[in-house]
C-alpha cells in the first residue's frame, strides 16, 4: 500500500508500505487452465516459487490419440515436409511426458483435476498402460482424474495412486 500526500507547494511525497499479494493470488485462488502448452512451458512462464504456491488447480486437456499409437506418416518423397510430421509427432509424445512430469513437481498443490478430453471415436484405443502417468502425480492431496464415457468406466479403479480418483 503506497500512500501520497501533496504539500502546500503543490510536491508530492510518496511513501508508505509495500504489501506482498502473491500469496494471496496463488494460494486463494483456483487456476482453470484450457490451453496444453500453458501447463507444457509453466516452469518458463513463471518463476518456480510462484508455481509451488499455487494450491489449486483445474486442467482440461485436449488430446487425439495416446501417446504410443501416434499415427505412422506416409511416406510423400518430400522430406521436408516428412521431417516437419516428425517433428509435430514427437512434439506430441514429448508434451505428454512434459505436462505429466510438470503437474508433478507442483510442490504447493492441494487440489488437482485433469479432465481429459478425448474424441469419442477414440477413447477405445486408450488404455489402463497409458494412463499409469498419472501416478506419477502424487503431491495433491486431492487429485480427481476425470474421464468420459466409457472409458471412465473402463478405468475407474485401475488407474492413479492413493490420492488419485478417476471420475
Amino acid at each position: 500500500i503506497f500512500y501520497v500526500l501533496r504539500e502546500s507547494n503543490g510536491t508530492h511525497l510518496t511513501f508508505g508500505r509495500y504489501q506482498e499479494t502473491i500469496g494471496i493470488l496463488y494460494l486463494q485462488n483456483t487456476f482453470d487452465v484450457i490451453d496444453n502448452e500453458v501447463i507444457l512451458f509453466l516452469p518458463h512462464l513463471l518463476l518456480p516459487q510462484r508455481i509451488d504456491t499455487m494450491t489449486t488447480l483445474r486442467f482440461s486437456w485436449s488430446l487425439k490419440c495416446p501417446p504410443s499409437m501416434l499415427p505412422v506418416s506416409y511416406r510423400t518423397g518430400d522430406p521436408v515436409k516428412e521431417e516437419k510430421r516428425k517433428r509435430k509427432r514427437n512434439h506430441y509424445r514429448d508434451s505428454w511426458f512434459r505436462i505429466w512430469k510438470n503437474l508433478s513437481e507442483m510442490k504447493g498443490l492441494k487440489d488437482l483435476t485433469v479432465e481429459l478430453d478425448i474424441p469419442s471415436d477414440r477413447m477405445s484405443e486408450w488404455t489402463v498402460q497409458e494412463l499409469e502417468i498419472a501416478k506419477s502425480v502424487t503431491i495433491p492431496d486431492d487429485f480427481l482424474l476425470v474421464l468420459r464415457g466409457d472409458m471412465a468406466q473402463r478405468m475407474r479403479g485401475r488407474i492413479g495412486g492413493p490420492n488419485c480418483r478417476t471420475y
